[in-house]
């Protein structure tokens, strides 16, 4: 590492201020990540990963509706639509609305596909709109997203992230979906014929209700992950910041301090290397020019120098 008292007595206090001014700049680093960590203020690292699987689904009556019918499935393009089952929920939205049915099919086990479109289709006995909630899975109790969905067709393309905490070893990441744009189209036509996989006659509907259905569009291959840094992945951050810091400016002191007499015989003996471990005997040193007076044959090299005498006892 540099060190101003290596610089000569000519240069000394020029290598001193420089010195000085790099460690308070190191310093000045350290202590503003150290202060960011305490008061956790974490950096967050974007990161681009595979999309992964489709969403839990529902469609939810509002205003105390009931599901009379419903059904969800899966086409695209000219293939018979795969049917998926649905099953009740209740709605205990976070608006003034009343609790109401919601219709739900599971697409969680099929992977993300833009080519195909993952639909669910529900009737309400009050004729009001629907919304459409999303959710990682079955189990998770919390909704990421709330949309409105007009009695007839609606498409929309679903984009997800993931959102979370990275502690180094482990990962806290939660997946959140959402439709930014619902395209509706009144016409229903697209809808597979009628194979309710949910039917409640019992159900009274009113004159006025009407199917809502909405094709959900996979998205693409990939999709952004946004992870804040916990407090070890931070201190290791720090670490190697501050240790590439030191190597710069250790780099950028040696550039300017170059060694004053580089191309002497003594400098270049001092500076030579060769393999940890090898030792050289007297013989091998003296053929390459280098001092042995004094040293033992069965001692290691002393690289030139001449070991000290031991003392004569009085």
């Amino acid at each position: 590492m540099f060190q101003y008292t290596d610089v000569d007595v000519q240069n000394r206090k020029i290598a001193l201020v420089m010195q000085v001014v790099a460690l308070l700049a190191l310093a000045s680093y350290g202590i503003t990540r150290v202060w960011a960590i305490v008061l956790g203020a974490p950096p967050i690292h974007f990161s681009v990963v595979p999309v992964g699987n489709m969403p839990y689904a529902c469609l939810c009556c509002v205003w105390g509706g009931k599901v009379q019918r419903a059904m969800g499935y899966i086409f695209s393009g000219h293939r018979e639509p795969q049917y998926v089952d649905v099953v009740l929920e209740e709605h205990n939205p976070p608006l003034q609305f009343e609790a109401s049915d919601c219709a739900c099919a599971d697409f969680s086990p099929w992977e993300s596909s833009a080519t195909e479109t993952y639909a669910l289709a529900s009737t309400c006995n009050n004729g009001d709109n629907l919304i459409i909630r999303l959710r990682p899975g079955k189990e998770r109790e919390e909704t990421e997203e709330f949309n409105w969905v007009q009695p007839g067709g609606s498409t929309a393309t679903m984009q997800k992230k993931q959102v979370g905490w990275d502690h180094m070893f482990f990962q806290e990441v939660a997946a959140y979906f959402s439709l930014p744009y619902i395209h509706h189209d009144a016409a229903t036509a697209w809808l597979p014929g009628e194979h309710w996989s949910l039917d409640r006659p019992e159900v009274t509907t009113d004159t006025n209700a009407r199917t809502c259905a909405i094709g959900i569009k996979g998205q693409k291959d990939t999709m952004v992950q946004e992870l804040k840094l916990g407090a070890l992945p931070q201190l290791f951050d720090l670490l190697t910041g501050v240790g590439g810091m030191i190597s710069v400016l250790g780099t950028f002191l040696g550039l300017i301090f170059v060694k004053k007499h580089k191309q002497h015989a003594i400098s270049k003996l001092y500076d030579e290397r060769t393999m940890r471990f090898i030792r050289k005997d007297p013989e091998t040193l003296m053929q390459e020019g280098i001092p042995t007076a004094g040293l033992p044959s069965d001692s290691p090299t002393t690289f030139g120098r001449t070991p000290c005498a031991p003392r004569e006892s009085e």
